[in-house]
């Protein structure tokens, strides 16, 4: 491998327009795929956000629509209850993610002071939900070491948001130092037996050059014994080496990076 990558070198000393060529290709390929990882970053950015905006609506909802269900007090009808629904989410306006207007709701509303007492009762219920929530979260996240203490346990759960968003980060950096040894790894292995099996060619066509005729017989046996040796290893490297070719660009990994 390290000679043929000095013939290369010797190829383009001797042909500079070559090498120039190449470098403008390389340079090119280099523009556009960090371009194309750019619009990926940009990409994925964008759909976290959207994700992480979707989800904590959709959380919300979840919850006032769990205290609705099990508070007979906040039941005032389907109208107050989307009301409601919308003013925790703080969408009610023409973009709603439910489609609700404020108009159309009030005005089919005729006690308003039963509707804020309402919602600042339900107000109060879905923190306290969301609390316990969080909280039963932690007692599952910190397993097997749980903490007995009360108010520790409730202050780890006011900080479980950011406590994952830093996990997830930590395990991202621990998964790309991962694939990058991984990488260096099989790149030093495949290395290794390209020049190991470089060695062994080179020996045995020393052995087969040597000169039998000069040599009493038993040495000739041994040395024909130590060319079948070689070969054999040999002929191990190279189907080694196409097992690794072919497990690195098997069909299913080819259509992955496709």
């Amino acid at each position: 491998m390290a000679g043929n990558l000095n013939k290369s070198d010797e190829i383009m000393k001797r042909n500079p327009k070559l090498a120039e060529v190449i470098k403008l290709l390389e340079d090119k390929r280099k523009e556009r795929r960090d371009a194309l990882e750019r619009r990926l970053d940009e990409a994925n950015a964008k759909l976290s956000s959207t994700k992480s905006e979707w989800l904590k609506q959709q959380t919300l909802y979840l919850s006032v629509q769990h205290v609705l269900d099990h508070n007979e007090e906040c039941d005032l009808g389907e109208a107050p209850k989307a009301f409601q629904i919308a003013q925790c989410l703080n969408s009610v306006d023409e973009d709603s993610a439910f489609n609700v207007r404020r108009h159309d709701l009030t005005s089919m509303l005729d006690d308003k002071e039963k509707l804020d007492r309402a919602k600042k009762l339900l107000s109060q219920k879905v923190e306290t939900h969301l609390s316990n929530t969080c909280l039963n979260l932690m007692k599952f996240h910190d397993l097997p070491k749980l903490s007995e203490n009360g108010k520790v346990l409730h202050a780890r759960a006011l900080q479980l948001g950011e406590m994952v968003k830093n996990e997830k980060l930590e395990f991202a950096k621990l998964d790309k130092y991962s694939s990058e040894l991984g990488e260096k790894l099989l790149d030093l292995y495949v290395d290794y037996h390209q020049e190991l099996h470089n060695c062994v060619d080179s020996l045995t066509e020393i052995l087969s050059k040597y000169t039998f005729d000069l040599q009493p017989k038993k040495n000739q046996i041994v040395i024909k014994d130590a060319m079948q040796s070689c070969e054999t290893l040999a002929a191990k490297l190279k189907c080694t080496r196409v097992k690794l070719v072919c497990e690195t660009y098997s069909p299913q990994r080819l259509e992955a990076l496709r």
